[in-house]
């Protein structure tokens, strides 16, 4: 009897999860979000793979690359040291093996304390893995990282090496938890292929444990590819000139939840001169235990904040 009512405690208390429906605003309320008080602290990965001689993703000959990813990277810098952020650990390349990116989370997680910020913003390659449980039928989401030996793959592919090397979701979501405490507000910024549940968020998870506050927003969708412009994702750049936009409309000091950013993202993506319609991919936001009208978004830049989008697309 006391294991039922055990069970019964366990599933009344889960955390509730909000899934956005493909590319469709989300609801905004009239919620007052004041100023944040907390600190920001990030991690920034980003993978061009430039430095990859043998695999798919490198450059020629043996590959189709490398990523315009680090006008992204510089652009997320850019922005976290524009919004005061106290902690910025940056990663790019040969830094961003599984290890050295598990290491990231763990040093900035400890820096985290009650009413904080834990971002992470990765701009890369992403694929699918075929899962480790037997009896799942979906795959998981990775990041496709890099080995020591700076490559993400070898040539011909290996599926074997890739569950090495590439970070997968289910990993991710449970190193993101064991980093912080419930009291810490998560947001993950996923800019790459492949990655609308890269969070995990589902009530047979370790989410469903804990009541911590969680938001991810991704480039595209599980099985979908994002776009690069030779400049950056389309997803990093629709999140800049959001941030211009609103940052215009608001009164200094002013915060917005991620609702109303999320929207606006939505709005920048489609108006984007470099959108392709050949290739669109639809922009996806996760929650748990709060809605995304019920959080702060959290980077807000000095008054004047300009999108670097327009001032790289003329270089």
């Amino acid at each position: 009897m006391d294991s039922l009512m055990e069970g019964l405690n366990r599933c009344i208390n889960k955390p509730a999860i909000f899934k956005g429906k493909k590319s469709q605003p989300v609801e905004e309320t009239d919620f007052q979000c004041g100023a944040f008080k907390g600190k920001i602290h990030m991690v920034i990965c980003g993978v061009d793979y430039s430095c990859d001689n043998v695999s798919w993703a490198g450059p020629p000959p043996n590959g189709h690359g490398p990523l315009d990813t680090k006008y992204a990277w510089e652009f997320m810098i850019e922005l976290a040291k524009q919004s005061g952020a106290a902690t910025i650990k940056t990663l790019f390349n040969e830094q961003c093996t599984l290890e050295g990116v598990k290491e990231a989370i763990r040093e900035v997680g400890a820096n985290c304390g009650e009413g904080d910020y834990f971002i992470f913003y990765y701009t890369g390659h992403g694929d699918l893995l075929y899962p480790e449980d037997s009896d799942q039928e979906d795959k998981d989401n990775a990041f496709c990282l890099l080995g020591e030996n700076g490559c993400t793959d070898t040539k011909p592919a290996s599926n074997v090496v890739r569950a090495e090397i590439w970070y997968r979701d289910n990993d991710f979501a449970d190193d993101m938890l064991d980093a912080v405490g419930d009291d810490v507000m998560l947001l993950v910024l996923a800019d790459c292929c492949h990655s609308g549940t890269i969070c995990d968020f589902h009530d047979d998870s370790k989410w469903s444990d804990r009541h911590i506050r969680a938001c991810s927003i991704s480039g595209c969708q599980d099985q979908e590819v994002s776009s690069g412009t030779g400049k950056g994702g389309m997803f990093t750049r629709s999140i800049t000139r959001a941030i211009e936009t609103l940052m215009a409309q608001t009164a200094p000091g002013e915060h917005f939840p991620i609702s109303e950013v999320y929207n606006e993202i939505l709005h920048c993506y489609k108006t984007d001169p470099q959108l392709c319609n050949d290739q669109l991919q639809h922009i996806t936001i996760d929650s748990i235990t709060s809605k995304p009208s019920g959080m702060i978004w959290p980077l807000l830049p000095a008054r004047g904040y300009k999108s670097p989008v327009d001032m790289n697309d003329f270089d």
